[in-house]
């Protein structure tokens, strides 16, 4: 037995506890990932060097688009930040 651990059996609940709502189940990732227009996540996309990294920058945006993320101008507020 572990020290300041000690076993109880549940309780059975009573009728009117059976018949309470459950807690909804938190999203799963690729729920979260593919959001609505509602709950659409931002992201920040520094891009450092040459004409080809904004390409691939405006590339990375496009393929996170479906996902739920709009771009956005300050990281504060983005909930992923890339670096290019």
């Amino acid at each position: 037995m572990l020290r300041g651990y000690s076993h109880q059996p549940r309780k059975p609940l009573k009728q009117s506890q059976k018949n309470e709502r459950v807690a909804e189940p938190q999203p799963t990732l690729f729920e979260r990932m593919n959001g609505t227009g509602e709950d659409l996540k931002k992201v920040f996309i520094k891009t450092y060097g040459c004409q080809m990294n904004v390409y691939d920058s405006e590339r990375m945006a496009d393929a996170l688009a479906p996902a739920g993320y709009e771009t956005t101008d300050a990281p504060e507020s983005a909930d992923l930040v890339l670096i290019n």
